[in-house]
């Protein structure tokens, strides 16, 4: 998918995407973003897991609330020019 030119294949899925959320009521698009949070919140803990076999509960639900919370940071920073984003790390979260 290019950013700056979507293809025509990109526009017609995004016509029809829209079509249907317009279609949709405001309690059934908040069950799809409740549905879409938890979905990424699990996605996340089953990735920190499978990295850090050695990380604790606690650990994994740390570096989750860190990870959303420092979401938009960690975009911005990748997108800057010569910017070097620095793999998260459980010690990172820890207060």
């Amino acid at each position: 998918m290019s950013f700056l030119y979507p293809s025509d294949h990109e526009q017609a899925a995004h016509a029809h995407q829209v079509a249907i959320h317009r279609t949709t009521t405001l309690r059934q698009r908040q069950k799809q973003a409740l549905r879409m949070n938890r979905m990424m919140r699990d996605l996340l803990v089953v990735g920190y897991r499978s990295r850090h076999p050695d990380w604790n509960e606690t650990d994994v639900k740390r570096a989750v609330a860190y990870r959303i919370l420092h979401a938009g940071n960690r975009l911005t920073e990748q997108f800057s020019v010569g910017a070097t984003v620095l793999p998260l790390h459980a010690d990172d979260c820890k207060t």
